[in-house]
């Protein structure tokens, strides 16, 4: 990503790599980052960069590495795929088999299957341009949470796949869902 100074962000198998324009630096473990694979970065709207990895997270403010991993309590398999920040200011992130969290900045609220998502293992989760937060899923279609419920969108309301990679809202606000099975748009009740 880049980040609001201009630097670029990379993840990669062996920490992060920032580039200013000039040069590169690389933040490991060393820094405070997990030693594993960092799968995404987001910058949220104070400028703090958030690192999902393989088995953990982190945010960085500018100076320092804040381990996020023990507040989650995910393991070493729990993979942080997706991160975004809503309208409120919460930091969202959805994991591969822990489903999702949300941090309001003091406290941690996960959501499971419990709770109403259709599936705990999360590939990517996306914000519409009415706030509503979107999760894709590994093999039970999607979901669309209003800040209230959750409301499961699958094969049995015409989206072409149950797997779903990756979720993204073009500019006149249709929902694009990319399946096993191909693309799908959602125009809020039909997938065409």
């Amino acid at each position: 990503i880049q980040d609001k100074h201009g630097d670029m962000w990379f993840a990669t198998d062996n920490g992060l790599i920032r580039y200013d324009g000039s040069s590169f630096t690389h933040y490991t473990s060393a820094q405070g980052l997990s030693d594993k694979p960092i799968l995404s970065v987001f910058e949220d709207s104070k400028g703090n960069l958030w690192a999902g990895a393989h088995g953990g997270l982190a945010k960085f403010d500018g100076h320092s590495f804040q381990n996020y991993t023990p507040a989650l309590g995910v393991n070493d398999t729990t993979e942080v795929l997706s991160i975004l920040e809503d309208n409120e200011k919460n930091i969202w992130f959805a994991t591969n088999d822990r489903g999702l969290f949300k941090y309001d900045g003091q406290y941690i609220t996960q959501f499971t299957t419990e709770g109403g998502l259709s599936s705990d293992r999360l590939s990517s989760i996306m914000k519409d341009i009415h706030g509503d937060i979107w999760i894709s899923t590994w093999e039970k279609g999607a979901n669309k949470y209003d800040g209230e419920s959750f409301t499961h969108l699958s094969v049995e309301q015409g989206l072409a796949h149950d797997r779903v990679s990756d979720i993204l809202e073009d500019r006149r606000g249709t929902i694009w869902m990319a399946t096993t099975s191909g693309v799908c748009r959602y125009h809020g009740k039909l997938f065409n």
